[in-house]
């Protein structure tokens, strides 16, 4: 592919009345071990939540003997028929991501736009960084913590 090709299809017209909207939520779980799915198949669950476009990799992990702890930003498209952000977040995904077998929520942030097909000034990465649960600050080790104070 030529130059000139490859940055027409980099910079190519995007359709006006296309529209999507991208929210972030972050979201605490608690998962029990011995209930539902592995932390794997827990995450493939919470994708498969109708709205739930990707999560996070997870941070803060800690683990006890019965229970794993992890803090995800969620991230949403808001359905057509919906205009109130917080509404749609209380009402529907936070009970449906609840719903999960052995999941349970122990708190959630404010939701916020990260994405918006139609303009580009929204998704500044250094504006858009949750505040909730320590900022957008990552473990570096994907070991849980033990919070039993054993091991």
């Amino acid at each position: 592919m030529d130059k000139r090709k490859w940055y027409n299809y980099l910079f190519e017209t995007q359709d006006d009345a296309y529209q999507q909207k991208l929210y972030k939520v972050p979201v605490r779980f608690k998962v029990k071990k011995l209930m539902g799915g592995n932390k794997s198949e827990t995450e493939d669950d919470f994708r498969a939540v109708v709205a739930v476009t990707s999560l996070s990799l997870p941070r803060d992990r800690k683990s006890d003997g019965e229970n794993w702890y992890m803090t995800y930003d969620v991230k949403f498209e808001l359905p057509d028929d919906v205009s109130d952000i917080g509404i749609f977040v209380r009402s529907t995904l936070i009970p449906e991501l609840n719903d999960v077998r052995g999941v349970e929520i122990l708190s959630y942030g404010e939701a916020f736009q990260v994405y918006d097909a139609q303009d580009d000034s929204v998704g500044n990465p250094n504006a858009d960084r949750s505040k909730v649960f320590g900022g957008d600050k990552r473990r570096l080790t994907k070991r849980d913590d033990d919070i039993s104070g054993e091991g």
